[in-house]
C-alpha cells in the first residue's frame, strides 16, 4: 500500500504563510494610510516661556476625533492649579463640567454649570513638593466636526502635588452647548503654564 506524499502538506503550509503575510501587509498599509484609528500629529507646542493660554487654531476638519495631550506645570502659587478649555473662542455660559477624583485615600466629585469655560484638567503648581514632576492631561474630543449634536470632551489626569500623600487622579467631562464644528481650542492656566510644558494635538482617523 502506497501512502500519499507529504508535498501537498508543505504546499498548504506555504499557502497559509503567504495568506498570513498578505493580511499583515494590508494591516500595516492601513495603519500607514491612517485608516485604522491611528493618531496623526496636527500640531505640537513646546513653551519657550511662561504662557497663560495655548491656542490651536484652524484645526482641519479631515479627522473623525481629536486627542490633545498636555504635560507640564502651572506657575500658580499653589500645590495644584486648574486648566480650563474653550472652543472656537466662545465664552458666555455655554460650558458645564463634571469631575471625579481620587487623592490619597479620598474619592469625591464636583461640578460647575453655565460657565464661560470648561474645567478640563489639573497640573502641579509652584508649591508642589515634586518640583520636577510634570502633570499630564489627556483630552479626547469625539466627532469634533459634526454639526448635528452639541460637543463633549473628556480627560484623564495624573498629577503629583506632594510625594506619596498627594497623587491626584482625575476624570473630567466638559459639555459645550453648541453644535458648531470645532476649529479652535484654547487651554488656559490658572496663572501661566510653565516654560517647557508641552501641548500636542492629534487627529484620529
Amino acid at each position: 500500500m502506497e501512502f500519499p506524499r507529504t508535498q501537498p502538506v508543505v504546499n498548504e503550509k506555504r499557502l497559509i504563510t503567504s495568506v498570513w503575510l498578505d493580511v499583515m501587509r494590508k494591516l500595516v498599509a492601513g495603519v500607514t494610510a491612517g485608516n485604522s484609528g491611528a493618531w496623526v500629529q496636527i500640531s505640537r507646542q513646546v513653551l519657550g516661556s511662561d504662557q497663560a493660554t495655548v491656542t490651536f487654531s484652524s484645526i482641519p476638519g479631515t479627522y473623525n476625533h481629536l486627542r490633545l495631550v498636555v504635560t507640564g506645570r502651572d506657575i500658580q502659587n499653589a500645590v495644584t492649579a486648574v486648566t480650563t478649555i474653550q472652543f472656537n473662542g466662545t465664552g458666555g455660559s455655554l460650558y458645564d463640567s463634571q469631575w471625579l477624583y481620587g487623592v490619597d485615600t479620598t474619592v469625591a466629585a464636583n461640578h460647575s454649570a453655565a460657565q464661560a469655560f470648561g474645567v478640563i484638567g489639573l497640573l502641579p503648581g509652584a508649591t508642589s513638593d515634586s518640583p520636577n514632576s510634570r502633570g499630564q492631561i489627556e483630552i479626547f474630543i469625539p466627532d469634533y466636526k459634526d454639526t448635528t449634536f452639541e460637543k463633549t470632551a473628556r480627560s484623564s489626569v495624573a498629577t503629583a502635588g506632594a510625594r506619596v500623600t498627594n497623587l491626584f487622579a482625575y476624570t473630567y467631562v466638559v459639555s459645550w452647548i453648541s453644535a458648531a464644528a470645532i476649529s479652535q481650542i484654547d487651554l488656559s492656566a490658572t496663572n501661566k503654564f510653565k516654560t517647557g510644558s508641552i501641548f500636542t494635538l492629534y487627529g484620529i482617523q
